[in-house]
């Protein structure tokens, strides 16, 4: 199996080293790149073709909004999570960013308590396969509009 290329795009260093160790232990993820601010992170994937990006919505030069915007109707699909601190559970910047194409929220105040969670939703994400009793706490909020899962409906 090829691994899933992920692209972290995140204005704090901090959290990019964070998104890094936490994405680094699993041998089935491949980071690609990481970025500081939208342009750059708009030329990175051009460059790279990631498979999913995370991306923080308050980003220098072009926003996270604008970014999602810019890679929507992209020729090589890249699924977005946004994970940002005002991605907090069903806030009114998780339904924007869905509005623009972000397939799913993380909160990032909850990365290191959840990056298990964080892991799950990305192969989720790339998989295009929610599992919604994966994600019952407050990290994660995905659209009322999530694609179908495989789960039978006792497991939702």
């Amino acid at each position: 199996m090829e691994p899933l290329k992920i692209l972290i795009v995140d204005d704090s260093l901090t959290i990019r080293a964070m998104l890094e160790e936490i994405l680094a232990r699993e041998a089935h993820f491949e980071i690609c790149g990481m970025a500081s601010s939208g342009d750059e992170a708009l030329a990175m994937a051009n460059r790279s073709l990631p498979d999913v990006i995370l991306l923080d919505l308050g980003l220098p030069g072009i926003n996270g909004i604008e970014f999602l915007d810019a890679v929507h109707d992209h020729w090589h699909k890249m699924h977005v999570i946004v994970v940002s601190s005002s991605a907090v559970k069903n806030s009114p910047r998780c339904r924007e960013a869905f509005d623009h194409g972000a397939e799913a929220c993380f909160n990032k105040a909850r990365i290191v308590q959840a990056s298990s969670e964080l892991t799950a939703l990305i192969e989720e994400v790339a998989k295009e396969r929610f599992r919604r009793g994966n994600h019952k706490g407050d990290a994660v909020t995905l659209p009322s509009r999530a694609p179908a899962t495989t789960e039978s409906p006792a497991q939702k």
